[in-house]
This record gives structure tokens, sequence and C-alpha cells, in this order.
């Protein structure tokens, strides 16, 4: 329930949710529920390995993929994230999208560090010794410097991102240069 409906792990402390395990038999008093310290330390290590294992399942054994990755600094809390994503395709040609991880990434965002993240993840799927064809993300230059030994594939998302947000764009000129971008964007995308 509390993974299904994206709820916080206090809410099995609320008092609806006791009223809701003692009446359908889940526990059979009160002080037999557990609290929410109890849930995050043994129940999601448990939840994550059968996920994972999943996960694994799924995975290319021996096709070539794609990793996407991107970092981040969450606006409420201020604490960095990293993701990453491995894109490949099926015997049956259809796209799998499979997050490998988004986590707390503290530290250095350079790009060794970025880099040794990447290859402990795959290593940690048994991706490590298939073939990564490319890595996509975003233009910035740690990430330019932590997969510069892969193809390195810049995201036309943040780079279209970029430039709407430029103050060059702003201006009449810039319009019409924006203009003419999106025209050739259409032509080559239809």
């Amino acid at each position: 329930m509390i993974c299904e409906d994206l709820l916080p792990f206090s809410f099995v402390e609320g008092s609806g949710a006791k009223r809701f395990f003692v009446r359908r038999g889940i526990v059979p008093t009160l002080s037999d529920l557990p609290v929410r310290s109890t849930i995050s330390r043994g129940a999601l290590n448990d939840v994550y390995n059968t996920l994972k294992e999943i996960v694994m399942e799924k995975l290319p054994k021996d096709s070539a993929f794609h990793v996407s990755t991107d970092t981040w600094t969450d606006r409420y809390r201020q604490l960095p994230y990293i993701a990453i994503v491995v894109h490949y395709l099926t015997e049956n040609f259809e796209l799998m999208c499979v997050p490998l991880k988004t986590d707390f990434f503290p530290g250095p965002h350079t790009g060794p560090a970025i880099s040794e993240e990447i290859r402990a993840t795959l290593k940690d799927f048994n991706l490590n010794g298939s073939f990564m064809f490319a890595a996509v993300s975003d233009s910035a230059s740690n990430m330019t410097r932590g997969l510069k030994e892969f193809i390195h594939i810049r995201c036309a998302d943040h780079r279209m991102h970029r430039a709407l947000t430029a103050d060059f764009y702003k201006t009449a000129a810039g319009k019409r240069v924006l203009q003419l971008r999106c025209s050739l964007m259409k032509m080559i995308v239809v």
C-alpha cells in the first residue's frame, strides 16, 4: 500500500492506518504495528532487492544498449541526485527504458565521479561486459568530461531548453533564428 500509493513511511503511524490494520486483521493489536523506521530499514531493502532481480532479468544479455544520465539538486532540501537509465531494443524491436538508479549523489559532481558512478551501476547490474553504444546527457561540462570515453550524445531536450531560455532569443534577431531552427527541427523529425 505504501509503495503502490507513494505514501511516506510515517503513514503507518497515523490513526486511520492503525484502525485499518487492526479492523482488517492485518495485525492483532495496535502494539503489533511496525513503526516507520522498521519499515524503512527492513522492508525497503527487501523491496529493492526483489525489484532489482526482476529488472536484471529484463536487461539485455548480449545486445548493445545506451545509457542516459542526469544529475540535479532538489529545490526543497538542496540534496544532489543522479539517475541512470538503460535503453535497448528487444528482439521484437520494442524500445525498453529501464531505470537502474535514482540515488543520492554527494560529493563533487566531477566528470570522473560521474563516470565511476555509471561504471559501478552497470557492474552492479551485470552490464559491465555488455556493449554500451552511447551515453546521452545534457551538455554540462562535467557530463562531457565524465562521458568522454563513450560516444556522448547531447540530449535534444536539454539543448532546446537552453536555446529557449538564452537572452539572445529574446531579441528580434534571436526570435528569427529560433523560428528557423524550429523549422529545421520539424523537417528533420518528420
